[in-house]
């Protein structure tokens, strides 16, 4: 067996072939081949030991002593360590489950914690996004851009391409905007294409206000973050097709899947479609208030900036957010949801990690 579990790492090397396909021909679990191809890459056996006959129960510190441990996304640091301290009185797998409850109670208490903002009019921001699909056995993948208005979650037709730059995503950009009018906003990540001149010229024809996203900061643009993830899964982007991928029939699952969502009712909507609520709730503006619009936020960006105590190399762009979270606030486009203080006041020096909508 140990001979075959190498040889199954060798193949997937070679053919840079992932858990699931070589788990399907070998007739194994996912887990497992990733378990024992762990051990037989370091040397350690198959089978591990089975661990000590138990001698009572566990002591009433180990709760807190999970508590204390450094819960990552997806793993916590020292649970080996802690393990080998508490063997005589409980299992691995008892223990590992006991982690797992707390590390995902940990991260709930946190996510309660996080700054929220509300979006409620329709048409005010467009949020987009960039991922990439696995790669097929000819090395080729797919990119998706998704587009989403912020309030109503409407989702508009992604871009599909082997390769997007920033011409395809400034074309793509354009039409959106033809089609469904300019929104005020748009938000975007610091991703080069992105930020092409490209896209940077339409949105200054349009007069589209761009808003980006602090460095290393995703949740900034979280309810687009999720939908890229939905839309990935939904479209299968993870695992490529035995026959490569193609761009026709992805982009038709995507138009698919963007329909269905749009005409599915959702909790945080009210019930209501996305649909309904992004073409009952829309607003518009004409190019006169468009101008009049970023002519105070340039204002109220160099007040900010002057108000500033230590105004690093970053005053620009958190100025920038926080002058359009002042006017969005102001005018009720959004809601703000602190829940450590419902009184607490955004300074205009605040950290990036603040500066959230």
């Amino acid at each position: 067996m140990d001979e075959l579990v190498r040889n199954a790492i060798a193949l997937r090397r070679e053919h840079r072939l992932g858990w699931e396909p070589l788990s399907r021909a070998l007739g194994m679990p996912v887990k497992r081949l990733q378990r024992w191809s762990a051990r037989v890459s370091m040397s350690q056996p198959r089978l591990m030991r089975r661990g000590p006959q138990k001698q009572g129960p566990p002591p009433p510190t180990l709760a807190q002593e999970i508590r204390d441990l450094r819960h990552g996304a997806k793993r916590s640091r020292g649970v080996g360590e802690l393990q080998r301290r508490h063997e005589t009185v409980i299992s691995r797998r008892v223990l590992i489950a006991l982690v797992r409850q707390a590390r995902r109670e940990h991260h709930q208490r946190r996510r309660e914690s996080w700054r929220r903002v509300e979006w409620i009019t329709s048409q005010v921001a467009w949020g987009f996004d960039g991922t990439d699909s696995a790669r097929d056995h000819r090395g080729e993948k797919l990119v998706l851009h998704p587009m989403s208005d912020m309030a109503s979650r409407h989702r508009f037709e992604p871009l599909v391409s082997f390769k997007a730059n920033g011409h395809q995503i400034a074309k793509w950009v354009d039409q959106l905007s033809e089609t469904h009018e300019s929104p005020l906003f748009i938000k975007r990540d610091n991703g080069g294409p992105l930020n092409h001149h490209a896209v940077n010229e339409v949105l200054e024809r349009r007069l589209i206000i761009p808003l980006n996203s602090p460095p290393h900061y995703p949740r900034y643009n979280g309810m687009v973050e999720n939908s890229v993830r939905e839309l990935k899964d939904q479209l299968g982007l993870r695992q490529a097709p035995p026959e490569g991928w193609e761009i026709a029939p992805c982009l038709q699952r995507a138009r698919v899947a963007v329909q269905i969502r749009n005409h599915t009712p959702r909790r945080c909507l009210g019930n209501r479609t996305a649909h309904d609520v992004y073409t009952s709730g829309r607003r518009s503006w004409t190019i006169e208030e468009r101008r009049a619009i970023l002519d105070w936020l340039r204002i109220r960006q160099c007040e900010i900036i002057q108000s500033m105590k230590d105004a690093g190399a970053r005053a620009q762009a958190k100025s920038w957010r926080q002058a359009v979270e002042e006017w969005l606030v102001s005018h009720g486009h959004i809601r703000i949801h602190n829940p450590t203080n419902k009184n607490q006041k955004v300074l205009p020096y605040f950290h990036d990690f603040l500066a959230q909508n």
